[in-house]
């Protein structure tokens, strides 16, 4: 109650201040309650501030009353952070909710009618609302409680609005019962875009009562000017009963051949929409409006009424395109000459889509206007220019990203070439860590064939097969640098200690066989200019890919006084070398339920490469980081150690690896650790999958050139 005399003092205050100054500014920061029985003023020219989340809660009566000239603004105090806007909820029977003129700009919610709500009076009047994107409806109006007695009937009037830019609309619930009494009149709804294609809940819905009364519910004149859901045009929906209506005074629409009601004619099961007059935009009698926009090549013809401040055209990723303009009656002409104009930015802020330009057969001679997609595909369709190519390379409706620099003609390739790949492959050090890192603890083999098909000069799509190995502490790898940091885990009092001085205990090494399919996006043209011999391709990658792969652990035995090395090893990777799945390190092989590990996990992959380009071969170098579906490539996952039970781990064991020694089975399964770490201590807690790391040389021959 201390809380709202203040802000009445404060709106006072406001009042003064704005009659003095002109404007005054209120902040909300998080919630602000106006209670029963409370009246709140907020007189004409007050910003409302609102921070993250912010909520103005109504629970007694709210006076907005700006004017044409000094309107309410409510805005967000951080863009990027969004306020949640006017909440009415609580039943006060003396109490009313007045808006008029007051303009909302871009909040999650901006005005919000709890179930259950209740005013002797709704009167919502000029209400302007831009940039609302959330998806939530820009009024909800839930079901009141409603007081059946004579005289006692909620009237809601809502007229003169202008919705812009938005990404929903009005729901308005419970229309046509006892209880509440709608006016609707005079709405003007502009180039709203939904996301999706559901044309279902349109911008304005009403959802009627079980027994709704027709003479409850008033609606004149709507205005609709491109609003979309996808490519469906949407505009008066309804829900309820197929033996219910509503009656329309006029609809004003800018395409007179879209269907933007859905009612019965759709859905037999709901109300239909019955209108006793739908005219052209034009009628409305409305100023400074865009009608329609026409797009040809170069030129954009946008039909107006009145004259609405354009400010600007831009892209698809919001460049400035520019233009020379004038203006034939209520035709505004923009001829541009670069670029691909997307949008036309109002001096208001809003903007319109500018749809793709068509193309007709009088272009041709023009073509050296503009350098876009569409334009590229115009020259494919007449195959002219030389083999200029698209964006859509793979055919599938989707256009790729390309790198390329201003005014580059991309040029379509559309050849083959095969080649393979020789290195090495790194073991990431997610749950074991390598003692120096980043540098690597040891590296294995990696090797593979590819072939890669060059779309264009700047995307190549390559499949690719490898068979690649990773490890840690494997005596025999490739390249052996160094150890690996302590291994850490939980004693029995569940204290965090050092179990071993480095990782040899859980040491592997995993081989896996891999299959991928990479786009590369060359950062220079991948062709050699005319009268060049050579050139050096920077390129990007990104990979998807499956693996199979199986996970080893050798019981290391010391070579016999007499035994030749070469035979020492033999007699390890023959007799003392042992697939990890059948350990069931984590007790997958006896707990109830559980089994163990897929040997099959998917793969994601970035990689950097540079080919030095000859006419006939590519010579390449690539580097490759690669994160996985599994998190079982060093055998340690995020189950407990054991399964919580060493015995029953070691006796399931013995089942899966016949013939295995007991000297080996203890080397293997960690037997000097058992009475050391926790039952039910975690082996990986980073949550983390496996990934690894690729390093490559290759050559390709190019086929067909």
């Amino acid at each position: 109650m201390k809380t709202i005399r203040l802000n009445s003092i404060l709106f006072i205050f406001f009042a003064i201040a704005n009659s003095v100054f002109g404007q005054s500014t209120m902040k909300i920061a998080d919630v602000k309650i106006v209670a029963v029985g409370e009246t709140l003023t907020v007189p004409a020219g007050t910003t409302i501030e609102l921070g993250s989340g912010a909520v103005l809660q109504v629970e007694g009566t709210l006076i907005m009353n700006g004017t044409k000239e000094n309107p309410i603004t409510i805005v967000n105090a951080d863009p990027n952070a969004p306020g949640l806007g006017i909440v009415i909820t609580g039943s006060d029977g003396n109490g009313k909710v007045e808006l008029s003129n007051v303009h909302f700009k871009a909040q999650i919610q901006p005005i919000r009618f709890d179930p259950f709500w209740h005013r002797k009076s709704v009167e919502l009047n000029g209400i302007n609302m831009v940039n609302c994107v959330s998806g939530e409806p820009l009024i909800y109006m839930a079901m009141p409680l409603t007081d059946l007695r004579e005289g006692r009937q909620i009237k809601a009037t809502l007229k003169d609005f202008n919705l812009v830019n938005n990404a929903s609309g009005i729901l308005l619930e419970n229309v046509g019962s006892d209880g509440i009494d709608y006016t609707i009149n005079n709405m003007v709804f502009q180039d709203n875009v939904f996301n999706g294609s559901d044309n279902s809940m349109g911008l304005i819905h009403f959802d009627f009562a079980k027994n709704a009364k027709p003479s409850n519910i008033k609606v004149g004149t709507l205005s609709f000017v491109r609003n979309y859901a996808g490519s469906n045009a949407i505009g008066i929906s309804v829900s309820g009963t197929g033996n219910q209506s509503l009656n329309v005074e006029t609809i004003y629409q800018s395409n007179m051949s879209e269907d933007i009601i859905f009612d019965k004619h759709i859905d037999v099961r709901i109300p239909s929409v019955i209108v006793s007059k739908k005219e052209a935009i034009q009628n409305a009698g409305l100023s400074d409006l865009i009608t329609g926009i026409n797009h040809e090549f170069g030129q954009v013809r946008i039909n107006v009424i009145g004259n609405p401040n354009i400010a600007k055209f831009v892209d698809s990723n919001g460049n400035k395109v520019d233009y020379t303009f004038s203006k034939k009656g209520d035709t505004m002409v923009f001829d541009y000459i670069q670029g691909n104009p997307a949008k036309a930015i109002l001096a208001s802020g809003t903007s319109v889509n500018i749809p793709k330009f068509k193309l007709t057969p009088s272009q041709a001679l023009e073509l050296s206007k503009v350098d876009t997609a569409e334009y590229n595909r115009y020259l494919r369709q007449k195959s002219i220019g030389g083999g200029q190519e698209q964006s859509d390379v793979l055919g599938i409706g989707v256009n790729l990203p390309m790198f390329k620099s201003k005014g580059e003609v991309i040029k379509k390739i559309r050849v083959w070439e095969i080649g393979m790949w020789g290195g090495g492959a790194i073991y990431g050090g997610g749950d074991i860590k390598h003692k120096f890192a980043p540098l690597p603890s040891t590296i294995e083999y990696s090797f593979g064939g590819y072939g890669q098909f060059n779309f264009n000069s700047r995307f190549s799509l390559k499949g690719t097969l490898y068979y690649s190995e990773i490890s840690i502490h494997n005596i025999w790898a490739t390249g052996l640098f160094s150890g690996t940091s302590p291994l850490m885990s939980y004693d029995q009092n569940y204290n965090e200690f050092t179990a071993a001085g480095n990782s040899y205990p859980v040491h592997f090494w995993t081989k896996m066989g891999i299959a991928e399919v990479e786009g590369l996006w060359h950062l220079r043209p991948y062709q050699l200019s005319t009268g060049k011999t050579s050139r050096i391709i920077p390129t990007l990658g990104l990979s998807l890919g499956m693996i199979y792969f199986n996970t080893y652990r050798y019981a290391y035995t010391n070579q016999g006084s007499k035994e030749a090395y070469s035979d020492y090893v033999a007699r390890m990777k023959n007799e003392h070398l042992y697939n990890l799945r059948d350990l069931g390190s984590e007790g997958q092989n006896y707990l109830p339920g559980a089994k163990p590990y897929s040997p099959i996990a998917f793969n994601v992959g970035t990689s950097f490469s540079l080919t030095y380009l000859r006419k006939r071969w590519a010579f390449k170098g690539e580097m490759k980081a690669v994160y996985t579906s599994t998190d079982y490539l060093d055998d340690y996952g995020p189950g407990v150690w054991f399964g919580g039970d060493y015995d029953a781990m070691r006796a399931a064991a013995y089942d899966k690896l016949p013939g295995i020694t007991e000297s080996d089975m203890n080397k293997i399964s960690n037997y000097s650790l058992k009475d050391k770490i926790a039952p039910n201590a975690p082996r990986s807690t980073n949550g983390l999958n496996d990934w690894y790391f690729q390093l490559h040389l290759g050559a390709s021959y190019i086929l067909f050139k």
